[in-house]
């Protein structure tokens, strides 16, 4: 396996642990434990996009870095529209 491969699995796999995490808004544990790996993941997507552009790897890292941040975002929404309900 080529040296430049290994950036987009890296970043693989810190995206799907954004993906398993991003939901997690109590106590704001997201910014502490999700955001920070899906950060660095994004930054060896650029990394690996610059070095392998047309991989289809880079292609999955976006679509997961992508579903980590709306998932994020709707969990956010819904966890401070019920905790203004109770």
């Amino acid at each position: 396996m080529k040296d430049t491969k290994w950036y987009t699995i890296l970043a693989l796999i810190l995206a799907i642990w954004f993906v398993l995490t991003s939901w997690l808004w109590v106590w704001v544990l997201n910014l502490f434990i999700s955001f920070p790996i899906g950060l660095v993941a994004l930054i060896l997507y650029f990394v690996g996009r610059r070095q392998s552009p047309g991989s289809r790897l880079n292609k999955i890292v976006l679509i997961l870095l992508i579903a980590g941040f709306c998932s994020s975002v709707i969990t956010i929404f819904l966890f401070t529209r019920l905790s203004n309900m109770f």
